[in-house]
């Protein structure tokens, strides 16, 4: 098979669209004044620097993943702040 039967790929893989739901948060106005200056020092949505960030932090922060491993699916198990706390006994 010569190079010009293959399938042309492009050079830079597409960006992936991915499934997005709106939330509403609230900041303290420091907060927002210094991402809106990130924002502007990449040329950059808010929403890229927020995403990109919190997926640093997720990716990053070892004792978030070590609790995610204990749930075996990847999700953060759902306790409320005013519930009793269970002692384990094995």
């Amino acid at each position: 098979m010569s190079g010009h039967d293959r399938r042309m790929m492009p050079l830079i893989a597409p960006q992936r669209r991915q499934a997005r739901r709106q939330i509403s948060v609230h900041l303290e106005e420091h907060v927002i004044a210094e991402l809106d200056a990130y924002r502007t020092y990449i040329q950059s949505s808010r929403e890229y620097v927020i995403t990109q960030a919190l997926g640093r932090v997720f990716r990053h922060d070892r004792g978030f993943q070590a609790q995610q491993a204990t749930t075996g699916d990847g999700r953060v198990p759902h306790q409320p702040a005013d519930a009793p706390t269970i002692a384990r006994e094995d």
